[in-house]
């Protein structure tokens, strides 16, 4: 694929996300009624088209749009839904309008089958205590500010690694709900994601007295 195509791959991935979340005034839009680009004997070159055939198939199928030009082929962007869990799918360098349709329905129906969410921590939930300096408290809990999800691979969950980074120790003051850590997850064939960590209480700074002994006892240390 000429890397034209490749590079337009990237900007498209974006706002087919942000689309789907809703963002700056985009929205996928249910195109129940409609055909799909999933059915290649109705679909329409440059227009966004869903389908009855692809929801009865079980994929779920809401967009967005397929296209094709000399240099990237045939190419589709597709949006699906199952059990609330939304995929998008972008496929360039398909040979044929039967191919893209062809190919669309396998990835997509591979993906629903292959991937699953995993909940790391619940909101709430207690990851570490970390240490605080000049602080009225000597340590803070950090937190999950909400369910910490991922989604990746069935098949790769056993070799996941999550690691939380933060630099010990903490300063006061300290806000509670302040973001203070990351929570990194890799894993392979996934590209690392990094997930906010945050502070369960607020930490005063420590008086006067308080300061002065955090110091004689830093410098001892």
């Amino acid at each position: 694929m000429p890397e034209r195509a490749l590079t337009a791959l990237y900007p498209l991935r974006e706002r087919a996300t942000s689309a789907a979340r809703g963002e700056g005034g985009r929205s996928v839009v249910p195109w129940t009624d409609r055909p799909t680009p999933l059915t290649p004997t109705l679909s329409h070159e440059g227009r966004g088209r869903t389908s009855r055939t692809a929801h009865a198939r079980g994929l779920g199928v809401d967009g967005i749009k397929t296209g094709h030009t000399t240099e990237a082929g045939y190419c589709l962007a597709v949006s699906g839904v199952q059990d609330g869990k939304r995929l998008i799918l972008i496929v360039f360098g398909l040979s044929s309008e039967k191919t893209r349709a062809e190919e669309g329905e396998r990835l997509l129906s591979w993906g629903f089958r292959e991937f699953a969410s995993y909940t790391l921590f619940k909101s709430g939930e207690v990851l570490d205590v970390a240490p605080v300096f000049m602080g009225a408290e000597s340590s803070v809990e950090l937190v999950a500010p909400h369910d910490l999800d991922v989604r990746m691979l069935r098949s790769v969950r056993a070799q996941m690694t999550v690691t939380l980074r933060y630099q010990a120790p903490l300063v006061a003051p300290l806000a509670a709900g302040q973001e203070v850590a990351i929570l990194s997850v890799e894993a392979l064939g996934l590209s690392p994601i990094d997930l906010p960590v945050v502070t369960a209480q607020a930490v005063d700074e420590a008086g006067l007295f308080g300061r002065m002994l955090e110091g004689v006892l830093s410098l001892v240390n």
